[in-house]
């Protein structure tokens, strides 16, 4: 079993976690345009594909931030934007979404108020034979997309 899922943004990733404990995954592609970074919406498509391969009927998992007026305009419009491109995609592609709470996936994990650099550990600690993958600080948004991945398998599919 594979699941698919994202932490989505212009630092974020997508990544496929197989119940044997493989994982592959890309960095979403982003550029600035009429200063704003957001995704590149064709790189993404072709990246995505490229991870899904054959698979059919794919649902990806989002996570769904919990956002406020205190984010900041350019923040808010940032995550709109790019969850506004992954939906659009993937229902393009014909795969579906689902948002997962950062709150559910975390408390699952014991990561509520724990920074980025505890997601990155845990990572590190659950795939160690994957380690590389989450070597830089900035690598927080790869381990976030694993672990939510994982978090559905262990709550979705646990007996598959």
């Amino acid at each position: 079993m594979k699941v698919y899922a994202t932490d989505p943004g212009i630092t974020g990733c997508v990544a496929a976690v197989g119940s044997d404990g493989s994982i592959r995954l890309f960095d979403i592609p982003t550029s600035k345009t009429d200063n704003f970074n957001g995704i590149v919406p064709l790189a993404f498509r072709d990246d995505l594909r490229k991870l899904i391969g054959g698979d059919r009927n794919v649902t990806v998992y989002c996570e769904k931030s919990i956002l406020s007026p205190g984010n900041g305009k350019q923040a808010l419009r940032s995550v709109y934007d790019c969850r506004g491109v992954i939906r659009a995609v993937l229902a393009l592609e014909g795969h579906g979404l689902e948002y997962v709470s950062s709150p559910k996936w975390k408390k699952h994990f014991g990561l509520i108020d724990a920074d980025k650099e505890r997601s990155r550990g845990l990572a590190i600690q659950l795939y160690p034979q994957h380690a590389d993958l989450f070597k830089r600080k900035k690598d927080h948004n790869r381990a976030e997309a694993v672990l939510i991945a994982r978090y559905i398998l262990e709550t979705k599919y646990k007996g598959d």
